[in-house]
Parts: structure tokens; sequence; C-alpha cells
């Protein structure tokens, strides 16, 4: 009798666990995207791949579109010369919107989170790829609000624990 019971309780917790892994998976609607389209400018803030200590800001503005799912970036970065650089570049959500496209990456969405009180959607992503020629544990994180949104680029080295912020872009509606 105590050897059905506790079989009943592993099942049970077998079943809890696989179901729990199903609704587990993250998705994001292309609706939740839309908020990005528009003129846009502010700063971008990286870590020097050289040193991995010092950082630079430089001033940006972007102009993006959203058709579909598909968000398509024409950015332009001010050097501190003073000298434009163009720069851009798409990126969309795959069919079941469990996943990121953005060239040859495939992030994995892990969190789709709406803050009621901050007007504000987070949308955390996650790959393996590489960074500054290391394999790497790669995370960003993209905060969209009505007229401001930003996009974290975290990393972890391979055999290493703890992650790192590479780049900050930080955008307030034009």
């Amino acid at each position: 009798m105590i050897k059905n019971i506790i079989l009943f309780a592993a099942v049970l917790l077998s079943i809890g666990v696989l179901l729990s892994g199903v609704s587990a998976q993250v998705k994001v609607k292309n609706k939740e995207l839309k908020n990005l389209a528009g003129n846009w400018e502010g700063e971008l803030e990286y870590l020097d791949y050289q040193n991995d200590k010092s950082k630079t800001r430089l001033k940006l503005r972007s102009l993006n579109t959203v058709k579909a799912g598909k968000v398509l970036q024409s950015i332009v970065y001010l050097e501190p010369n003073g000298k434009e650089v163009k720069s851009g570049g798409s990126f969309a959500l795959s069919p079941d919107g469990r996943h990121i496209i953005e060239e040859k990456i495939k992030w994995t969405i892990t969190k789709n989170s709406f803050d009621k009180l901050a007007k504000t959607r987070t949308i955390v992503y996650e790959t393996k790829w590489k960074d500054n020629d290391r394999n790497a544990d790669l995370r960003e994180t993209m905060i969209i609000g009505g007229d401001e949104f930003s996009v974290t680029k975290e990393v972890r080295y391979e055999n290493t624990t703890d992650f790192f912020v590479r780049n900050t872009h930080r955008y307030k509606r034009k």
C-alpha cells in the first residue's frame, strides 16, 4: 500500500515537472514589438574589447520600422571625433514567437513580462555564441516603454560563473 502511494506520488511529480517545462516556454507576440517603431536618439555605452574595463559612450540616432514581427534598424553613431558612422541591423520573431532570429544567431526568449505601473515590457533572450573570439553565454534584455527603450547585452565566458555587461543601447523617442 505504501509502495503504491509512493509510486503514485512519483508519477504525479514527474507529470508536474513535464507540464511545467511545457508551460515555461516563453513567447513574444508581434504586437508587443510595435512600440519599437519610430525615430529615436540616445546613447551606446560599451565595454572596450581590448581590456574589458574601459567604458565608452557614443551618441546615436535610430530609425526603426516594425512589420510582421520583423524589426529593421538604421543606426547612426556619432564618434568622439564628430564623424558619423552608419550601421544597422534587423531581427525577427520566429513563427512560434519563442525565438528571436538576428542574422546568424538564434536567441531563445526566456522572459516576457509587462510592468503595469511603469508601462514597460521586458523581454529577455539568450544564446550561446562568441564574444571577443571566446565561447560565451549571451543574454540580452530589452525594455520597451512608450517613449523609450533599451537593450543591454550581458556576457558570461565559458568556464566562468558571472555575467558582465558588454553594452547598453538607450533610446528616447524624437
